[in-house]
């Protein structure tokens, strides 16, 4: 559970940072980041150091879905977007949490501060090319957590 904790931390710190503003696109630093609530979920997107065009194509396709039909939940950090280089010594902790041995998407349930459950996401790769069918995949796992964590669904955009 120590490894939860410090996944938790660090996410926390990416986010406080602005460092998945930057990822998304968000880089007006005239508005300070929403605070982190402790019952959110967390799309994290592990990847290699050096990115091959489908890596960063499954990335941004994903930042895309979630900013679709999360905007409100994101905007309030609700539902978090982060990517991490899953090779770079300072995340191999995560690498290990999270069984990361290649680039995998995976979401993570907080509830109090603390990882309740997590679970990888591996059909975004092959669903790269059937559109309708990863947004569904994605969209849909996110909203299974957020309804986990008690949040009605009203504001979700289809």
């Amino acid at each position: 559970m120590k490894m939860c904790s410090k996944l938790v931390l660090f996410l926390a710190t990416l986010v406080t940072l602005g460092s998945a503003g930057a990822i998304l696109g968000q880089t007006d630093t005239q508005t300070a980041p929403a605070a982190i609530p402790p019952n959110r979920i967390i799309a994290a997107y592990f990847h290699r150091t050096q990115r091959c065009p489908t890596c960063l194509r499954v990335s941004q396709t994903v930042a895309n879905i979630l900013k679709a039909h999360f905007a409100e939940q994101m905007k309030s950090n609700q539902v978090q977007f982060v990517e991490i280089d899953f090779q770079a010594p300072q995340n191999a902790h995560l690498a290990r949490a999270y069984q990361i041995t290649g680039p995998q998407l995976v979401l993570i349930q907080v509830e109090g501060g603390r990882v309740v459950a997590w679970q990888p996401m591996p059909k975004v790769w092959s669903l790269l090319i059937k559109p309708q069918e990863l947004d569904q995949y994605v969209t849909s796992n996110v909203e299974a957590y957020l309804h986990q964590l008690g949040h009605a669904q009203a504001s979700v955009v289809r």
